[in-house]
């Protein structure tokens, strides 16, 4: 720290007792608490790193940011559920309350306050883990980021085991054999096959996912009739996969339909705002139809992520002819039969 002016300097020592600085942040009971110590934390970790200091310097300034972080993150969360008792007992009672201050009133804004209440979600042992494992490299940075991507992961990981288990207890009575002139399928991708697994960490799915050995070994084929149309539904990201699942199941590809989001969506690169639909054919089966083109606009179904538009089955249901089934499906359909583990 020799190249630092004097003042900057003194807090570099005031804020070096880092034990000191954890039970301070510790003792935090309010946002203005917080505020002073992060902020302070912020500009001496961008100084270090301006003045060229030592990765370690930096990251020790960011472990302070990021603790002060978490703590005003734990404060936020107790002053909505205050906020939620407080609710309840207006309701209750005809009592004057002080309603508990705005996001502006603290000063932080709305995305500051969902960032550190994602960090405050982290459970206590693993955000340590996370911490020391950082701090112990010679040449990683310690970022709020970082930890975010750990709080998502995790949440996307609880999210995955609930929908796992959806999918184990639910009991879904297998279609028909030899029966259907029109399939949907719409496979749960496993993109870590495609080697994705980026530091982003924005494009992994929260359900389980499966590899193309498993989604062939589904054998769709034995569903089909003699004259079938298949719809099999993908993503950017695997878009030269389904070759091998369609010659495996025993159709030949004759064009793609692609589907143009309303509002972006995820990508660890570009943004994805687009999914296609690999169209099929087993036999010969000519469409109900033939004044559509190969893409179409419209809003995402209602289901969430990965769930398809509605007006995509309107779209079938007037191109190609019944008995129709859509296979991973999340909810019944009039006029199709439906097979899938989230029923």
């Amino acid at each position: 720290m020799k190249n630092l002016p004097a003042k900057i300097k003194q807090n570099f020592i005031v804020l070096g007792n880092w034990e000191k600085a954890k039970q301070a942040i510790a003792l935090c009971k309010n946002i203005d608490e917080v505020k002073a110590i992060r902020d302070k934390a912020e500009a001496l970790r961008a100084y270090a790193k301006q003045s060229d200091e030592s990765l370690e310097m930096q990251n020790q300034c960011a472990e302070i940011k990021i603790r002060a972080e978490r703590r005003g993150g734990e404060l936020l969360k107790d002053t909505a559920r205050d906020q939620g008792e407080t609710d309840k007992t207006i309701r209750s009672h005809d009592v004057t309350l002080s309603p508990p201050p705005k996001l502006e009133e603290l000063g932080i804004s709305k995305n500051q306050s969902h960032r550190w209440q994602q960090i405050a979600d982290v459970p206590n042992k693993k955000f340590e883990i996370h911490i020391s494992t950082i701090l112990k490299k010679k040449d990683t940075e310690l970022t709020t980021r970082s930890v975010l991507n750990l709080a998502k992961s995790l949440k996307r990981e609880k999210a995955r085991k609930e929908n796992a288990s959806i999918v184990e207890t639910n009991i879904c009575e297998k279609p028909k054999l030899n029966y259907y002139q029109t399939i949907v399928i719409d496979p749960p991708w496993d993109i870590s096959e495609m080697g994705d697994n980026e530091p982003f960490a924005r494009s992994e799915p929260t359900y389980a996912s499966m590899t193309i050995e498993q989604i062939i070994n589904e054998h769709i084929e034995q569903y089909a009739a003699n004259n079938c149309h298949l719809y099999l539904w993908t993503i950017n990201r695997m878009i030269f996969i389904p070759e091998q699942i369609i010659k495996a199941w025993g159709f030949r590809y004759v064009t793609m339909l692609t589907w143009c989001k309303e509002t972006i969506g995820m990508g660890n690169y570009y943004r994805n705002n687009t999914e296609h639909v690999i169209f099929c054919i087993r036999g010969k089966q000519a469409l109900l139809r033939n004044d559509v083109g190969t893409w179409f606009v419209a809003p995402r179904g209602t289901g969430g992520h990965s769930s398809k538009p509605q007006e995509f089955y309107k779209l079938i249901e007037s191109c190609s002819p019944g008995p129709r089934l859509d296979y991973f499906a999340r909810n019944e359909r009039i006029g199709w039969d439906v097979y899938g583990g989230e029923l």
